[in-house]
């Protein structure tokens, strides 16, 4: 009882009580319970449990400025992304990005590793539990087919795509949280389980990049003397985050659906490139975003309202304007130069990682996928980058 009234462990299990909230809403929501549930009794139950998770961050924060925990600079910093945030809240006419507001403010400080590990146990024992009902009959497992050929499960989730691309997502997390100790069993494991949901789903993307993901790390345990190249090129790896948005905005800006080029790429894309210029065209781009109902499969789709933007940045920039993407780039700068001075490169090229994958999938800032980006406001830096034994029980007690 005294360790929960001793101020900065009372912050920290607030903190942690928000963020299990936050998670458990989100992943929930993903859920074919809650999207065929058609009373909105669940959803409504779960847009509760995201305001309590919002409710406990605002206490977190202002106990962090009673005990004067915000230097001056990350005041100022803060405001800037408050207001970024507020104003394209308000043209994108959306409140989520204010509860991701207060998650931010709420994870300063915070173990790194503690809130990544809180993650990624929700996250996979959650998975589990929706797979496992929905072969059981518990839960409903829509199938979908592709080119009338092709069967692609639910496997539980709102839509094919779903747990294949949060699976992906705790796969960053888990190489994260492993690092130097990861082994072959697991790699073997991580890809058995990876090929699993690609044959239920034949979600493309997903498998592609997981491979890709798999295979790079699983070389770099191989070698002794981990990240001499990425040592040598640091300032590119932590500026990777950024080239890749740049990249990608600028590609759909010069997208010609009429060169052979751009055709191929297209065609390998699955359309999203049509798709994307289409809407760039439709809304145009400004500072701070439009009011946009995006639509899929499922949803409006079969009347021809489909309009829906898989790639992050496309439907980022559209929704709530250039300055929300640069700011939502600068997190990740940021959490990859803190990775790089304790020469944590594991962590550095897991959100490169997070970033390629956001070129065809919009998890950019959906902390539900990862919660990558909030690493740019926890402690990341005074923690140890190797921990010895007990790996697990150390992160929590810290």
């Amino acid at each position: 009882m005294i360790v929960w009234l001793n101020q900065h462990n009372l912050q920290k299990r607030l903190f942690d009580i928000a963020w299990i909230c936050f998670l458990l809403a989100g992943l929930l929501s993903l859920s074919a319970w809650c999207g065929l549930d058609t009373s909105g009794k669940m959803a409504h139950v779960l847009l509760l449990i995201e305001y309590a998770s919002a409710a406990i961050s605002f206490i977190v924060i202002v106990l962090n400025f009673i005990c004067r925990k915000y230097p001056w600079k990350v005041i100022v910093a803060y405001g800037i992304l408050a207001v970024i945030i507020a104003v394209s809240a308000y043209f994108a006419n959306t409140k989520t990005m204010i509860v991701y507001f207060l998650i931010f403010g709420a994870a300063y400080g915070q173990n790194s590793r503690r809130v990544v590990a809180i993650s990624a146990m929700l996250m996979g024992a959650l998975m589990l539990i929706i797979i496992i009902c929905s072969q059981v009959g518990l839960a409903p497992n829509t199938i979908w087919s592709r080119d009338g050929v092709k069967i692609r499960e639910g496997l539980g989730f709102i839509y094919t795509s779903t747990g294949a691309s949060m699976y992906l997502g705790f796969l960053l997390q888990y190489i994260y949280l492993r690092k130097e100790k990861l082994k072959i069993w697991e790699f073997l494991i991580l890809g058995a389980v990876h090929v699993f949901f690609y044959l239920k789903t034949d979600s493309r993307m997903p498998f592609y990049l997981g491979i890709v993901i798999i295979l790079f790390f699983f070389i770099e345990s191989l070698f002794k003397n981990h990240w001499r190249f990425t040592n040598v090129i640091k300032p590119l790896a932590v500026a990777a985050p950024a080239i890749i948005a740049a990249v990608t905005v600028v590609s759909y800006l010069i997208y010609d659906r009429t060169a052979p080029f751009w055709f191929k790429i297209n065609s390998l894309l699955s359309d999203r490139m049509n798709l994307g210029q289409n809407a760039i065209q439709t809304y145009g781009i400004n500072l701070f975003g439009h009011d946009i109902t995006w639509i899929g499969n499922g949803s409006g789709a079969a009347e021809g309202a489909y309009n829906y933007v898989d790639c992050s940045y496309i439907q980022e920039l559209l929704t709530f304007g250039a300055l929300f993407l640069i700011a939502v780039m600068a997190l990740y700068v940021i959490a990859a130069i803190k990775g790089a001075r304790i020469k944590d490169y594991w962590l550095v090229c897991v959100l490169i990682g997070a970033c390629l994958y956001s070129v065809t999938e919009p998890n950019l800032i959906g902390m539900i996928f990862g919660p990558l980006v909030i690493l740019a406001f926890t402690d990341l830096e005074r923690e140890p980058l190797e921990y010895k034994r007990g790996w697990l029980k150390l992160i929590f007690s810290r």
